[in-house]
């Protein structure tokens, strides 16, 4: 169900290389989040055993050779990457409540970043495996109608795959991204999905996810850990991946950090919660506060969008700001089942407790509620 070692999101390779350079003998914790009505329990077996396949992995010649095409990786990383393995045994922990399953994830960070993506691809392909009534038929269908309304916008909307996580298969995913592809050249820029990416010969997408940000509120001055883990970014990359993140601790508590050098410094933000029309004027005011002309920046939406919504925003954004989206379960999951909507956080870093308190009440997420209200009292 998980097909190579690349077949993950391009962020946790960029984030790897961070913690990499800058983060060695952290130590963290995951959750697994169930947030739709479906008790995974009858699961169990045959999730697992596609999770102890991850062990087999291994980087082959071709996968080596397309990760040093990517300017922004280094090669002391790369070949740290190349020898990297799966330890299932050591680092998830599967079991049940009284009404689901429970995995967690626990160790050295470095040796876990990778599990968030194959882990939820699993859970995701297994139940529809199980369940599902659609499939490819129904995909291919529904894909030609989104095709047609993108074709009818013209080359000025610009979206990428975002879909791995909760795909309803990697044949789907494949699938879907190959017509695209053939379909939509001018239209998609990329996939989140490297394997994919390398294969369809198109850009691997992706920079900064909530997990990094969380925990440089362990790492760092929790009152500047947003502007101290954005020096650590930029110095990293140095000017590659510029889309940073705007919704860990609520964007109005990110714009007070997102200051004129930051502003400056990195390409755009991407919005992943809360309104996107009310998040997006933000944006666009605060360059506009800055004296930064916002048609040089740009917003990525990826929060939960489908092809109407995304092209809605497009003609509300389109002249004020750069826009692109990156879509997810409306590709690579509308095959006429309900999708689950399942997450693996991050929870704690070194033992101590961290948050994501996002624009969207319903995705805030840590195991210590107390530590969530400590945060609000400094941001909030």
């Amino acid at each position: 169900m998980v097909y190579s070692l690349l077949d993950n999101d391009l962020y946790k390779l960029t984030m790897a290389q961070c913690v990499y350079h800058n983060f060695t003998n952290v130590m963290v914790e995951y959750d697994f989040f169930n947030r739709a009505d479906v008790d995974l329990r009858p699961y169990r077996k045959e999730i697992e055993q596609e999770i102890r396949q991850l062990d087999h992995f291994g980087m082959n010649p071709d996968e080596y050779k397309y990760l040093q095409s990517i300017r922004f990786l280094s090669k002391d990383f790369i070949d740290w990457f190349s020898n990297y393995k799966f330890k299932t045994e050591e680092h998830v922990f599967i079991s049940e409540t009284e009404n689901d399953l429970k995995i967690t994830v626990k160790g050295n960070w470095l040796d876990t970043i990778f599990y968030e993506v194959p882990i939820l691809a699993i859970v995701s392909e297994v139940y529809h495996s199980r369940n599902g009534e659609g499939g490819l038929a129904e995909c291919t269908k529904r894909l030609e109608e989104k095709i047609e309304k993108i074709k009818n916008l013209g080359n000025g909307f610009r979206f990428a795959d975002f879909g791995t996580r909760r795909r309803y298969s990697f044949m789907i995913q494949d699938h879907v991204v190959g017509t695209l592809v053939r379909e939509l050249p001018d239209n998609i820029v990329g996939t989140s999905n490297v394997y994919l990416a390398m294969k369809y010969g198109i850009a691997p997408i992706g920079t900064i996810a909530h997990e990094l940000i969380q925990c440089s509120q362990q790492l760092f001055p929790l009152k500047t850990h947003q502007k101290d883990i954005m020096d650590v970014w930029s110095k990293e990359f140095e000017g590659d991946l510029g889309i940073m993140l705007s919704d860990t601790i609520n964007t109005d508590s990110f714009l007070e950090d997102f200051n004129l050098k930051f502003a400056k410094l990195f390409d755009g933000v991407r919005q992943d919660s809360g309104n996107p029309y009310v998040i997006g004027e933000k944006i666009v005011k605060h360059y506009e506060k800055l004296r930064i002309d916002p048609t040089t920046k740009s917003i990525i939406f990826s929060d939960g969008l489908d092809i109407d919504k995304a092209i809605d925003l497009y003609n509300h954004f389109k002249g004020k700001i750069g826009v692109s989206f990156g879509i997810g379960t409306h590709l690579t999951n509308d095959c006429g089942d309900k999708p689950l909507s399942i997450v693996l956080k991050i929870q704690t870093c070194n033992g101590l407790p961290v948050a994501k308190i996002s624009d969207s009440p319903g995705k805030t997420v840590c195991r210590n509620e107390d530590y969530i209200n400590y945060l609000k009292s400094v941001f909030i």
